[in-house]
């Protein structure tokens, strides 16, 4: 192809031999450094809309999280469990979506608590139901990765109260993925959940933070509290649950107590409380809403999220203290 060059100076067109002419070495160094810089910006690009998606939920899912769907499984009925998990697998959605109740009774041994300061067994006995949250939501593990999900969470009344942690000085503070409630009471009420809900009840490899930043002042991205990266530790150290407490920002839709201190890594609202306000949806004819109920956003100064059901307010309260416990509990399609 013949390529000519405009001579501004002389008013002529000069022929090049090719059009590699038209670049010197610095220009072309010039061009290749754009064309790193801009690549490595996709990636960079790609790499951020690939957590946002998975953490953030896009305006598609919102519209199916707005859909309610179903009225009340009692799954004290062994068939009923099996027709609710059996829609679940199917993937069956008319009878599953936003508000499905699920009506639970039954009985809790050996729930570790804190008695007078030191380290005990309860049984915990509840008679409840678990209102769907949120669908297709939260991440679960790889091998449920594309599969629809379901979160729950008690209302009516907590699964037995207990601590957050039992920790009395500053120094024994922990993140609330290392706090009592999740390392000792969780794996307990799991196994129960496991037992009514086989593998339907799903797991969550994603890791929560590992350490709460004390000396953190202010959120910054950079500096976040128990959010910053260098808290959620090795890939190898990561430990699988299925069951934890709802933050603040799951509940409330942003911080209220916690601010730059929460460490529970948790913040994107539940679909439900962002079409009906926890304020009216835990307040009705037959609640128990005497013992209050525990969030993982840990406050400050050994102080942890709470939310008095009966005045609507939330506060912040000693880890050591007891109160209600409403945990998150999914179920998987498999």
């Amino acid at each position: 192809m013949s390529v000519s060059i405009y001579n501004k100076t002389d008013n002529k067109l000069s022929s090049l031999a090719n059009q590699t002419e038209l670049m010197d070495s610095d220009s072309t160094a010039d061009v290749t450094s754009q064309i790193e810089n801009l690549t490595t910006s996709v990636k960079r690009n790609t790499d951020e809309i690939s957590i946002l998606s998975g953490s953030c939920v896009r305006m598609g899912e919102l519209n199916r999280n707005a859909h309610t769907a179903g009225g009340t499984w009692n799954c004290n009925d062994p068939d009923n469990i099996n027709g609710l998990l059996g829609q679940i697998n199917r993937g069956d959605i008319s009878e599953l979506g936003l508000g499905t109740e699920l009506k639970l009774k039954g009985t809790i041994e050996n729930v570790p608590c804190i008695v007078d300061g030191e380290k005990s067994t309860k049984t915990v006995e509840y008679d409840t139901y678990f209102v769907c949250v949120a669908v297709d939501f939260l991440r679960t593990t790889k091998a449920s990765s594309g599969k629809r999900s379901y979160t729950f969470m008690p209302f009516g009344s907590p699964i037995g109260t207990n601590v957050i942690d039992n920790a009395t000085g500053l120094g024994d503070v922990h993140a609330y993925s290392q706090t009592f409630i999740q390392q000792k009471v969780m794996p307990v009420y799991t196994a129960h959940f496991k037992n009514i809900f086989g593998n339907n009840l799903a797991e969550f490899s994603d890791p929560l933070p590992l350490m709460i930043n004390k000396s953190a002042t202010s959120y910054t991205y950079v500096n976040g509290g128990g959010r910053s990266v260098e808290n959620y530790g090795y890939s190898d150290s990561y430990t699988s649950y299925s069951l934890r407490l709802p933050s603040e920002p799951e509940i409330f839709g942003h911080y209220v107590t916690s601010g730059c201190y929460d460490n529970s890594g948790m913040e994107s609202q539940l679909p439900y409380f962002a079409n009906k306000p926890i304020t009216t949806a835990l307040t009705g004819l037959g609640y128990d809403t005497t013992s209050g109920m525990w969030l993982s956003s840990y406050s400050g100064m050994n102080y942890y999220g709470y939310y008095d059901i009966d005045k609507r307010t939330i506060h912040a309260r000693p880890a050591n203290a007891e109160f209600g416990i409403y945990p998150l509990l999914t179920l998987v399609q498999k």
